[in-house]
């Protein structure tokens, strides 16, 4: 799986991480991005057996308290693409090393629904 979004989330994640090294005691709040009608996250040739890569137009980011980043991608098949039944599988999701590539899973449903989730821990202190 290769997703734009791991790149973009642990930039993200690196510049917030700043922020919340800098703020004020120990906050309990998670940081959320939305991106909405732009591709920000391609699944891969294979990842859904027999159909092509296809790219997701919505995406969330989540950077929970203690270093969990969540990504979630979601959009609906291309024209033209299905799936005989609902799709569960395992994808392999890109951190910006190999070593920081994690197992997430993708799920694509009968209606087209597509849905990809990957949890990355991430070092809140990481460039400080």
């Amino acid at each position: 799986m290769n997703k734009r979004i791991a790149r973009r989330a642990a930039t993200l994640g690196a510049g917030i991480a700043l922020m919340l090294a800098a703020a004020a005691p120990a906050s309990a709040a998670a940081i959320v991005e939305r991106s909405r009608g732009v591709v920000t996250c391609v699944a891969d040739p294979g990842d859904v057996p027999g159909l092509p890569g296809f790219g997701f137009a919505n995406s969330t980011v989540v950077i929970a308290p203690g270093g969990v980043l969540n990504v979630t991608c979601t959009g609906q098949l291309p024209e033209g693409l299905s799936v005989p039944e609902t799709f569960v599988g395992d994808v392999v999701c890109r951190g910006d090393t190999p070593e920081e590539d994690v197992i997430g899973q993708i799920v694509v449903t009968k209606s087209g629904q597509a849905t990809l989730r990957c949890q990355f821990r991430i070092d809140p202190f990481a460039g400080t």
